[in-house]
């Protein structure tokens, strides 16, 4: 029996929707970008399962950063990727460095 999660399906609209939502907290804030991390988050904000990505939204992007396991389906999303390939913390530092640009980048508490 499946579970109740892999019943429901979310549209690409949706998701594309609550990027938007998220993004213009962002804006509103003055933030130059949010960092989620959380795998429960990431699958929210995209529909992407992945056990490893990083999801890095600023008002203009949605970046997924994830491995050559979840490249294709990112893409398959519609989602701009950054492929990981060394490690995610050393190239999600990296990416983040250049989207924000020296502005504020904001993350969710663990």
């Amino acid at each position: 029996m499946s579970s109740v999660s892999e019943r429901i399906t979310i549209s690409p609209a949706t998701h594309r929707a609550r990027q938007r939502a998220v993004q213009d907290v962002i804006q509103r804030e003055g933030w130059s970008g949010l960092v989620v991390l959380d795998s429960t988050d990431i699958t929210w904000l995209t529909g992407l399962r992945s056990s490893n990505a990083a999801v890095l939204l600023t008002p203009e992007r949605v970046i997924v950063a994830t491995d050559f396991r979840y490249v294709a389906e990112a893409e398959a999303r519609g989602l701009e990727v950054s492929r990981i390939e060394q490690s995610m913390w050393s190239d999600l530092g990296k990416l983040a460095g250049e989207v924000a640009r020296g502005g504020l980048l904001a993350y969710p508490p663990a």
